[in-house]
């Protein structure tokens, strides 16, 4: 990390002055898509938890491994791979 922020420093400190705003928005932008990128990554994360508890639920209570696959998303083999 040390060594990222002494090569950005470089980077900066060789650019002109006109140059340094369009950096910066360069910089600004792929921070807001890394945001971006680990909201949905969290999102998609909840789901498959949501999926996993629900099927665990459904084995726990007999329901056959079809209609847990149909109903979490989650394929046979996952369901029949899950702890009840």
């Amino acid at each position: 990390l040390e060594n990222k922020v002494r090569q950005e420093e470089k980077v900066m400190l060789s650019m002109r002055w006109d140059e340094l705003p369009s950096y910066e928005i360069g910089l600004e932008k792929g921070i807001e898509k890394g945001i971006e990128k680990g909201i949905e990554k969290g999102h998609l994360q909840g789901e498959l938890a949501k999926a996993l508890n629900m099927a665990r639920l459904m084995k726990k209570n007999g329901e056959p491994v079809d209609k847990i696959s149909l109903y979490t998303g989650l394929s046979e083999h996952e369901v029949n791979t899950l702890d009840n």
